[in-house]
C-alpha cells in the first residue's frame, strides 16, 4: 500500500509542499510510491534542494504539488517543570540533566547496596 502521512513537523519541507496528514503518496517524478521503502529510495536518489513533483490522493482527489527536497528540521524537545512535582518526577529530572546521563560506568554485582530496596520519600 502506498504511504500514507502520519503527520508533517513544523518547519518541515513537506510542510512547506503542502503535504498533509493523510495523505497517501502514490509518486514521485512519475514513480510509484508502493510502500516507504519506495518512496526512500527515491528521496535518497536526491539532494535538498533538488525540485520534485509529488503526486497524493487528499481525500480521494489526486494532487500534485511541485516540492522542494530538504532536510527534516532537528528534533526540539523542551523540560518544562509541572507544579506539584513527584518523587519519581523529580528524580527523572535530575537524571536527564546529569553531566553523565545516559552513560553507564561499570557495575559489579554484590558490590557496596546491593540488594538494598529503595523506598519513596515525600
Amino acid at each position: 500500500m502506498s504511504p500514507v502521512v502520519a503527520s508533517v513537523l513544523v518547519d518541515s519541507p513537506a510542510l512547506a509542499a503542502g503535504v498533509s496528514p493523510d495523505d497517501e503518496l502514490v509518486a514521485l517524478d512519475g514513480h510509484q510510491l508502493k510502500d516507504k521503502d519506495a518512496l526512500d529510495k527515491r528521496l535518497r536518489e536526491r539532494m535538498p534542494g533538488d525540485r520534485a513533483t509529488l503526486h497524493l490522493f487528499r481525500r480521494g482527489e489526486l494532487v500534485a504539488l511541485d516540492v522542494e527536497l530538504g532536510e527534516n528540521p532537528p528534533e526540539k524537545w523542551e523540560l518544562r517543570d509541572v507544579p506539584r512535582m513527584t518523587v519519581r518526577q523529580r528524580a527523572t529530572k535530575r537524571a536527564w540533566l546529569a553531566p553523565n546521563a545516559g552513560r553507564r560506568g561499570p557495575t559489579r554485582a554484590g558490590g557496596k547496596g546491593a540488594g538494598r530496596r529503595l523506598t519513596k520519600r515525600e
